[in-house]
């Protein structure tokens, strides 16, 4: 049987908006798993919107061998349900390796779906996952999607006239950039409830890089298939003074 493993890992760092502020939930939410059993066992059961579906992916080199996690094949990075759950929504694993019935059931009762980061691989299963939605879209139910790193990646081969070549070799391990806007911010569905403290992103060096893949932003202007679907909001640049593609979202 094939199974999903929750695991510690790095946080990677993004914000939902809610009618409360997000330092608020995320005082609450940390205050319930600090008290631990009574308190969560009082609120278990009072979030049952949003639902969101989280993609699995297969265990990363450095896992395969070790005895921890024997009798597993694949995980998901505990820091992303910790993201949801802070917001204030429930997580469904989506698994790798489970059947497309299966998958295809949890879809149709979720609000959205991550397509998570890191060095493990579900290229062929978020392809899968990632036309069923669209799909759902086109016929008007609206499932968002928010892809981070490698989840971005896929998503962008996924749409493109070139697939997986419309990324180019961007190396870049653990460090942090500041965002240069090509929109302004405060029109965009991703940094629009910051209003001018959107900039800061200009400012700081406060997003986090670990990649071996990026994009170029004139493939913005040479593939139709990428363009169609998306537009990118930001940019950011190597060392060698190469801007990458730092953030897209849909028409």
């Amino acid at each position: 049987m094939n199974k999903s493993l929750i695991s510690l890992t790095i946080a990677a760092i993004a914000t939902v908006g809610a009618a409360r502020s997000k330092a608020e939930t995320f005082i609450e939410y940390k205050l319930r798993e600090t008290l631990g059993g009574s308190r969560f066992a009082e609120n278990a059961d009072a979030t049952h919107t949003p639902v969101i579906g989280i993609i699995s992916q297969t265990l990363e080199k450095e896992m395969v061998n070790d005895t921890r996690f024997e009798g597993w094949n694949s995980y998901i990075m505990k820091s992303y349900v910790d993201w949801v759950e802070a917001a204030g929504a429930r997580v469904v694993p989506l698994i790798v390796g489970e059947s497309e019935e299966d998958t295809l059931e949890k879809l149709k009762k979720l609000n959205g779906v991550i397509f998570p980061g890191g060095d493990g691989d579900y290229l062929e299963y978020g392809r899968y996952i990632f036309n069923t939605l669209k799909a759902m879209n086109d016929n008007g139910t609206f499932y968002p999607v928010w892809g981070t790193c490698m989840g971005y990646e896929y998503i962008a081969s996924y749409v493109s006239d070139n697939g997986w070549n419309v990324l180019d070799v961007y190396d870049y391990d653990t460090g942090s950039m500041a965002l240069e806007f090509v929109v302004d911010p405060r029109d965009t569905k991703m940094y629009n409830w910051l209003g001018d403290r959107a900039f800061l992103f200009e400012n700081y060096n406060v997003t986090y890089n670990a990649h071996h893949w990026g994009m170029n932003p004139n493939k913005f202007k040479t593939d139709k298939g990428l363009s169609a679907l998306f537009h990118h909001t930001a940019i950011s640049y190597m060392s060698d003074g190469r801007p990458f593609v730092a953030s897209i979202e849909s028409t």
